[in-house]
């Protein structure tokens, strides 16, 4: 009977460990699975202290933004994509953004970076620029776009930018270090 104990507490723990890791790494796909997640951390002191002590070191090891910063865009409906930025790549964009809180997270350590309440104005041109003719491909050519928002993030690492679409609008990341 005690060996059957105590291999179900061996399965708990090294469930829970990879639990720990999947959540302290931003690796869980929406914020149900991480309230659950959590949850089941917190059911444990000793569970509760790994995490901690893993974000932690986390926080204390990792610079703001690593040499290949992978960023996760969460949304509404939980993640919507990922972000990798390389030496050469240093702007990225994410397309089918709709009204509601989204998220910016480093995945590596999980590290919310950004988060905001997007409205209509933000993301849909007719509530942004009313009648104002949405312009077609050829007539942007040589011309910049005019983003609805913008934000400096941390430190002025990031840009972020919202632009409007026709329904969905497009978030526009661009590292400036």
């Amino acid at each position: 009977m005690d060996v059957a104990c105590c291999h179900a507490d061996t399965v708990a723990t090294k469930a829970a460990r990879e639990l720990i890791v999947e959540l302290a790494t931003g690796a869980l796909e929406n914020r149900q699975q991480e309230a659950a997640a959590l949850r089941v951390i917190e059911s444990s002191p000793t569970w509760k202290a790994e995490y901690e002590q893993i974000r932690t070191e986390q926080a204390e090891q990792s610079p703001l933004l690593a040499s290949v910063p992978v960023i996760g865009v969460f949304g509404p409906e939980g993640k919507a994509a990922e972000m990798v930025f390389e030496r050469r790549v240093r702007r990225a964009s994410v397309g089918g953004i709709f009204p509601g809180v989204w998220v910016l997270r480093l995945l590596d350590t999980g590290l919310v970076l950004w988060q905001e309440q997007l409205a209509a104005q933000d993301l849909i041109w007719t509530a942004a620029y009313g009648d104002r003719a949405l312009p077609l491909a050829a007539q942007t050519k040589g011309s910049r776009r005019r983003p609805t928002r913008k934000w400096l993030l941390p430190e002025r690492q990031i840009i972020l930018q919202t632009f409007a679409g026709l329904e969905k609008g497009t978030l526009e990341l661009e590292l400036t270090r």
